[in-house]
């Protein structure tokens, strides 16, 4: 990740777990997590954190 990149990886990253709950709520006919719950798990397991491998600043 570049540094000048963090607002977009930090939309991403949110995008990616709305999309996780969608699919987990998709394994049966009933749903299978409230927000809450999805929080609580996400605390748990959470998502990987992105990480800033090129600093377009200089260090």
């Amino acid at each position: 990740m570049i540094t000048d990149n963090i607002r977009s990886i930090g939309k991403f990253r949110y995008e990616a777990g709305k999309s996780l709950f969608c699919w987990l709520n998709r394994r049966s006919q009933r749903r299978s997590y409230t927000w809450e719950e999805f929080r609580r798990m996400q605390k748990e397991y959470p998502l990987a954190s992105p990480k800033i491998y090129v600093s377009v600043y200089g260090s």
